[in-house]
């Protein structure tokens, strides 16, 4: 018996690449992620692990992280999780609120040259 008689090749279904977000889908995730664990949810990592809340009830302050950039040079002082609900909900205006919005066109050009820079040494490394 001839080997392709008994085994036959798999028809293998090549996974598509996970749509990357854009930065303000990003923004939006993460703020919504941040509404979610303050009302007691618990939100998973891709690996499995539980997402830390931005708010520290010892020090009654947020540190409000995008990606793994910080949005403000220092903590916020809220004084309760009851005012810290009500800044996400303010959070979630950010693109129209002249204020935050510059902060957070700060922190998506940071990534971007995270990102840039990551890209170069990887070519280098290839190269």
């Amino acid at each position: 018996m001839a080997f392709f008689d008994k085994y036959k090749y798999v028809d293998v279904v090549p996974k598509k690449a996970a749509k990357r977000l854009s930065f303000a889908e990003r923004v939006s995730a993460s703020i919504k992620e941040q509404k979610q664990i303050a009302n007691g949810a618990e939100v998973l990592t891709p690996k499995g692990n539980p997402k830390k809340s931005w708010y520290d009830s010892e020090t009654n302050s947020v540190k409000v992280m995008i990606g793994i950039l910080p949005l403000f040079e220092k903590p916020i002082k809220c004084s309760s999780e009851k005012e810290y609900k009500e800044l996400l909900n303010d959070l979630t205006d950010w693109q129209t609120d002249k204020g935050l919005n510059p902060l957070f066109d700060s922190v998506e050009k940071k990534q971007k040259e995270i990102a840039d820079q990551k890209a170069k040494t990887l070519a280098s490394k290839k190269g």
